[in-house]
């Protein structure tokens, strides 16, 4: 797993107005409220122990709508963003200091996103490759953050701080969750820890379930197929042209 989490602050970097959120029914804080940090650790050991998850969900921001899939494991990452109006990104990629990979549903793909600055028609649909010597490759692939599922899922600054708090517990897609406010560097640059509110399963041996996106988003991500997911790292054609 490489630090792709971020490529979502890059895909959202237009967008800077948090909407609110319409899925999420929130309880309030029990008067006797349980060990916080404790369940926040029970929850990313049991991450941390996974060969492979994927995250799924939609992010609003500044009124684009990002549908966002990547799945992780020990190859890599791959997944897509389909922002409405835009088009689709797909995206794959191993670890720092590797190139990453992108293909293009659309010539704003190319243009807005993936920073081409003369998109031609026939560069839709091809998968290119973006070296670590390519300006835009830290927006792929930062140095700062989690290689790997265990890293990004553990207590540290490439993973999560180790204090949280109770937030009470949530209803998402029917399913009771607890809620979590925390610090990660799931969303940020480099090795900092920003806030992030984490939803974890209400069970004996709770597990990540959904999380909140970057700061200048609102929406919900899930966790889904831990251990069950698989990533495929394509062949280019070539360099994304300049």
């Amino acid at each position: 797993m490489t630090k792709t989490f971020g490529k979502i602050v890059t895909v959202l970097v237009v967008a800077s107005t948090a909407l609110s959120v319409t899925d999420v029914a929130v309880g309030s804080a029990s008067t006797s409220s349980p060990n916080a940090d404790q369940l926040l650790a029970t929850a990313l050991t049991f991450a941390a122990r996974q060969t492979s998850l994927t995250l799924s969900g939609t992010l609003i921001a500044s009124g684009l709508t990002l549908r966002f899939t990547e799945s992780f494991s020990s190859v890599g990452s791959d997944g897509a963003e389909v922002i409405a109006g835009i088009g689709t990104e797909d995206e794959a990629q191993t670890t720092y200091g590797h190139p990453a990979f992108v293909k293009a549903s659309s010539l704003a793909v190319l243009s807005d996103l993936l920073q081409v600055k003369k998109p031609t028609v026939s560069e839709i649909g091809q998968w290119y490759e973006i070296p670590k010597t390519d300006k835009r490759y830290s927006g792929f692939v930062q140095a700062g953050g989690a290689q790997t599922i265990s890293q990004a899922f553990s207590i540290s600054q490439r993973g999560f701080a180790a204090k949280a708090t109770y937030e009470g517990t949530t209803t998402l897609k029917g399913v009771k969750v607890i809620k979590l406010l925390t610090k990660s560097n799931m969303w940020a640059n480099g090795s900092a820890l920003i806030a992030q509110t984490l939803y974890i399963t209400n069970t004996a041996k709770s597990r990540p379930y959904a999380t909140s996106g970057p700061s200048s988003s609102s929406g919900v991500l899930y966790f889904s197929h831990w251990g069950n997911s698989s990533v495929t790292i394509p062949t280019a054609v070539g360099a994304l042209p300049a």
